[in-house]
């Protein structure tokens, strides 16, 4: 997996990586998706605390609902020490190698990338060693801080207070499509010297800090994009790994109401569409709407929702949120009314909606 390396007595992050079931730890799963202690961050009063539903330890739904207790209170401490620089972790006593390698990839997909270049896990010496990509705490700090700045000001701009999830994730799908552009040149174009190897050139657009410089991105800023401002949000959503027609690939998966559909910006972004990669389920692909999208991890497939709850959205040419849980929803001349709370879709303008 890309930009995870490992000494040649190290062990293999990507080959670790692999989820555990959730049976296996069902005895011992954490219940909430989000922690609010921040104490013993020494570095987070430099860092953003003035988001109301952000919190430094939050995870992404799939690593969420895959952590015991204890690796929770390991992945804490290592985001105490990426936020105060820490190049070198040594792993607990009472974690095995592959625990501690499997809670330390979770970096991965967490908004703390935007400041790492790679890691490296040496299995004699029981050291994680975690190559920054700026030389300082301060300038990380504030590269994420700009970046957390950028995402709320999107969300006081998009959002609104008698929103449900659902309505929060179609104006934010809707500002990912109708303003970022694809990089059709990456990466030639996002480049830079890697701090750990000026030899090697190091691409950055696999992080929310180039996004927001010039709205312009791949699948993996997108993706990551989405989903840090829908966790921001108190929304289930995160990044799935895979491929597509054997090309890598990522997208989102979120929980609406109890169900799992997958998100794909891009597609629309590329497709010149507005909704059609939007809430997919397992009915879309097995009529062909996403049929080579293979995720790295099969649960992803099996976990989806049956029902195709969507599809009347599928061909939509523009959209615009209105209040009281209303979108109006036009399809070329042709304008309808969609009811997140009701899933319908229908021709009369609600008596609700005044504006």
């Amino acid at each position: 997996m890309k930009n995870l390396k490992v000494t040649k007595r190290g062990i293999a992050l990507a080959i670790l990586g692999m989820m555990l079931t959730n049976s296996s730890l069902a005895d011992n799963r954490i219940i909430t998706f989000i922690d609010q202690d921040v104490s013993n961050i020494e570095a987070y009063s430099d860092y953003k605390t003035d988001y109301d539903n952000y919190i430094p330890y939050t995870l992404n739904m799939s690593e969420y609902s895959n952590f015991t207790s204890r690796d929770y209170e390991v992945y804490k401490m290592i985001i105490n020490n990426v936020l105060n620089h820490v190049e070198n972790i040594t792993k607990p006593d009472d974690l095995e190698n592959s625990d501690f390698v499997r809670v330390a990839k979770t970096l991965q997909d967490s908004e703390y990338w935007t400041i790492l270049e790679t890691l490296e896990y040496n299995k004699e010496t029981k050291i994680l060693t975690i190559y920054y990509r700026y030389p300082t705490k301060e300038e990380c700090i504030d590269k994420m801080n700009t970046v957390h700045d950028y995402m709320q000001n999107i969300i006081n701009e998009i959002i609104e207070p008698d929103m449900n999830d659902l309505d929060k994730i179609m104006v934010l799908y809707k500002y990912v499509v109708d303003n970022f552009k694809y990089d059709k040149k990456f990466p030639k174009n996002s480049m830079i010297k890697s701090p750990k190897d000026p030899s090697k050139d190091l691409t950055l657009y696999e992080t929310i800090y180039e996004l927001q410089s010039n709205n312009t991105g791949v699948c993996h800023s997108f993706s990551f994009f989405m989903g840090y401002v829908a966790n921001m949000l108190g929304i289930k959503m995160s990044s799935i790994r895979g491929k597509y027609n054997g090309t890598a690939h990522m997208w989102l998966i979120a929980e609406i109401d109890g169900n799992n559909y997958y998100f794909d910006p891009t597609f629309d972004i590329t497709h010149d569409t507005k909704l059609q990669y939007f809430g997919l389920t397992k009915n879309d692909r097995e009529k062909g709407k996403i049929t080579d999208f293979i995720p790295d991890n099969y649960a992803y497939d099996m976990n989806l929702a049956n029902e195709n709850t969507f599809k009347d959205l599928r061909n939509a040419t523009n959209y615009n949120y209105i209040g009281n849980h209303i979108f109006e929803i036009k399809f070329g001349k042709k304008v309808r009314y969609y009811n997140t709370e009701t899933k319908l879709l229908t021709k009369e303008k609600p008596e609700s909606i005044t504006r």
